[in-house]
């Protein structure tokens, strides 16, 4: 367990660590740069984030706040915050299903 995220990326860089699961948008690119590190996405499926408003209390117990702050919410600005800026990290989905999962086929086709 390394904390530091630039102490973690050094300690891979170094061949001290064998691994490192999720590293900071910031410290890709340096490490995508050392040739003898392999920098690649896991799975392929990804990470569902949701985001849930605790409708029982004020402000969002009001139907009306809930519509407005989703109207007001950016899933770009925050899968840019939390991947970076790299197009091939992320891409927009229209609802909660994972593409290309039993969940999303219709008449045994996959959808995307």
């Amino acid at each position: 367990m390394i904390p530091d995220a630039a102490t973690a990326a050094a300690a891979l860089q170094n061949g001290e660590v064998d691994w490192w699961e999720s590293p900071i948008p910031d410290l890709v690119p340096s490490l995508q740069e050392d040739s003898n590190v392999n920098v690649d996405i896991a799975d392929p499926l990804g990470n569902i984030g949701s985001f849930r408003m605790n409708h029982l209390h004020p402000p969002f117990n009001d139907v009306k706040a809930r519509r407005a702050l989703l109207m007001a919410l950016s899933q770009e600005d925050y899968m840019r915050a939390l991947v970076g800026d790299d197009p091939a990290l992320w891409k927009p989905l229209p609802g909660f299903f994972t593409p290309n999962t039993p969940a999303l086929q219709r008449g045994g086709r996959r959808i995307s």
